[in-house]
């Protein structure tokens, strides 16, 4: 058997976008891989259906798709001469043969549904400051296009937020919705200029869309209104407004009835982080609660092995389908019109997405310590495997499998933790180094999965040692609610999690523990350092030092900060300032390593920087890379090679302070 390296990563397939067919006899999905030699990802179209899945395009570039008719898939990809700043579709037979060119479409697409008879939905990105470029040939437009996008004389802010990670400059830039008519090549636009479309939903007879998101010119209040088209063919299209905005962050949204269905909180009870409920709309405007436990939509457990998006909320069957976060994986669930839940599938692993049609339910997901597969799921919850794209590295490379570790804080909490043995464990006689690994967040969860990092570790000698500290996911609003205690119960938490581990692991050495962590875990091992000597190295990646700089340069900095510290700058700072990493820098003694991307519009690069700055100003060994072209994203979707150089970076930092 094998040991898992740091460029095991290019071996494993990541699959995303599950689409049943219209008839549910065959299933669509992407498959994706890295590419080291070009430093990207190739993604290509696949189909399951009696006789197995197979691949259908090998061009590696397939954009997003949508099922045509029962027989056909439309997708998008670069194949060929497309213009700049352009989105050219293609069709393709699941029987096989070479693809067509169906259309192009002048923007950068990202969805596209059909509507039947040559129209078609797709949502766009519309930027105002785009300049002209009628009458151009198409050699002059991708020169001023290019211009503008990655040489202009200058841009301008004049909106909240004006940059969004993994987006870039968003200022005056917005998703929106148009109609796309073949026979005619029109394609006309549905929400206004500056209206961010959040998300939108067909009709079942594709007579009617509905939008959710905000109309706004300065600032993104985050409190969306709900909208809806009518796009039925020769219907001029009408806009109508069913829910005012301000009063609701809504998540989801669709037609329910002779009504509507909303996945929305009104955030009054524990702020932005409020698990939303189900509510229906009526005509008359009114909101009645269909479904109002404590649930963590969406799915939040954490892995480095996925790549791509999709689905995780569907109306269909008469019934609504969701995902959601049940205390250390994710999980598929239905409720029906009077109110009844039904969890679908066993506790267990993550379900990433989902279809779901006539009866038929599919699913991407991860179980036991496998990578991603497509699963096919039967009303007894029985659960198929339809693919094997990943089952090799289990059968050729030796794999550490997490050892429950739950325990209880001092207040009486119970929480889950876990361990990950080395594969190569240490000489008779002699101890072994460990790792404490933070899951980012802090409202995401860990649970007993396949993460590479911690393979690579565990291969290399290390305990690696990682749990769910109260802030996280997946069991309710009360326990996920820190808001005000940042580095307070959470860092106890953690730290006692230490201390019970040593106790039952004797054979780790304690003189060489480390510590790192993303995102929210940057935060914490940033906190760490300045409240505790007891790690010997450090590795904080995409961190917070400051609250203060955080609150006016992230792309969620006009509410997060404060509605997580339950402090601003301009009211009561000095809590702000005490929940800031950065003020306890003068007490750090551990040698720190800082990952941080000049992309990252969530946790700036200043961030990391600042911290950076502070240690070797009180001359404590830190080191810090800067990922340039890279985002928040960079340890799960950056580019190969710099996702292979991250990692050897931390592996390095801890193999010369920890062996």
């Amino acid at each position: 058997m094998k040991t898992i390296g740091i460029e095991t990563l290019y071996e494993y397939r990541f699959l995303s976008g599950v689409r049943l067919s219209p008839d549910t006899e065959r299933t669509a999905f992407l498959v994706h891989r890295c590419k080291p030699e070009g430093d990207s990802y190739a993604s290509d179209l696949w189909v399951q259906g009696a006789s197995g899945a197979h691949r259908l395009t090998a061009s590696e570039d397939t954009g997003c798709f949508c099922w045509k008719d029962a027989e056909a898939l439309l997708f998008a990809s670069k194949r060929g001469k497309v213009p700049y700043g352009s989105t050219a579709f293609y069709t393709i037979s699941t029987g096989g043969g070479e693809a067509e060119r169906a259309f192009t479409i002048p923007m950068r697409v990202s969805r596209i549904e059909p509507l039947g008879d040559g129209r078609w939905i797709l949502c766009a990105l519309w930027d105002n400051a785009a300049p002209d470029t009628s009458g151009l040939s198409d050699e002059e437009r991708e020169k001023v296009l290019r211009k503008q996008d990655e040489n202009p004389d200058c841009n301008v802010f004049d909106e909240l937020p004006f940059w969004f990670n993994g987006e870039g400059i968003t200022n005056k830039k917005r998703p929106r919705l148009y109609l796309y008519d073949e026979a005619s090549a029109s394609l006309d636009a549905l929400t206004p200029p500056l209206y961010q479309t959040e998300g939108w939903a067909l009709s079942e007879d594709k007579t009617r869309v509905l939008a959710w998101g905000l109309e706004f010119s300065d600032i993104n209040t985050g409190r969306q209104d709900v909208r809806e088209y009518c796009v039925g063919a020769g219907k001029t299209p009408k806009e109508r407004i069913l829910l005012e905005a301000g009063a609701y962050s809504v998540q989801q949204a669709g037609f329910w009835g002779d009504g509507w269905l909303l996945l929305a909180s009104d955030c009054q009870r524990y702020g932005i982080n409020e698990n939303p409920v189900l509510y229906t709309l009526d005509t008359s405007g009114a909101l009645t609660l269909l479904y109002g436990e404590d649930l963590s939509y969406g799915s939040s457990v954490g892995s480095d092995c996925r790549y791509g998006g999709g689905r995780d909320f569907i109306i269909a069957d008469g019934a609504v389908w969701f995902t959601v976060t049940d205390r250390i994986c994710s999980r598929l669930c239905r409720v029906l019109p009077g109110g009844a839940f039904t969890y679908l599938t066993a506790a267990g692993g993550s379900v990433d997405c989902f279809d779901v049609r006539d009866g038929r339910i599919v699913f991407i997901g991860m179980r036991g310590m496998g990578l991603q597969e497509l699963y096919a799921l039967d009303a007894a919850g029985n659960e198929t495997a339809l693919t094997s794209l990943n089952a090799a590295i289990p059968q050729e490379y030796t794999i550490s499998e997490p050892k429950p570790f739950p325990f209880t804080a001092r207040d009486g909490l119970d929480l889950d933790g876990w361990i990950l043995p080395p594969t190569c464990p240490a000489m008779d006689g002699q101890k072994a180094p460990a790792i404490l690994d933070i899951h980012g967040g802090p409202k995401t969860v860990y649970g007993p999965g396949f993460f590479h990092e911690m393979q690579v570790w565990a291969a290399k000698g290390y305990y690696v040692l990682f749990c769910n500290p109260r802030g996280g996911d997946g069991r309710g609003n009360a326990f996920a609610d820190i808001r005000g205690h940042y580095g307070d119960g959470d860092y106890q938490d953690l730290m006692e999690f230490v201390d019970r581990v040593i106790e039952a692991y004797p054979q780790i050495d304690t003189a060489r523990i480390g510590v790192t962590g993303g995102s929210y875990g940057g935060f914490m091992t940033n906190w760490i350092i300045g409240h505790t000597t007891r790690f010997a190295a450090a590795a904080s990646q995409r961190s917070i030092a400051n609250w203060a700089t955080m609150q006016t340069v992230s792309d969620i900095g006009f509410e997060f900060p404060s509605d997580q510290t339950a402090a601003s700058i301009w009211g009561n700072p000095s809590l702000l300032w005490e929940q800031s990493p950065l003020r306890y820098a003068s007490s750090v003694r551990t040698p720190t390593l800082f990952i941080h991307s000049r992309e990252d519009y969530r946790c700036p690069e200043n961030e990391g920087l600042q911290m950076f700055a502070a240690l070797k100003r009180f001359g404590v060994p830190a080191r810090l890379c800067l990922f340039h072209g890279e985002n928040h994203e960079l340890s799960r979707s950056g580019m190969p090679r710099r996702r292979v150089r991250r990692l050897e970076e931390i592996t390095g930092w801890f193999e010369t302070y920890l062996k």
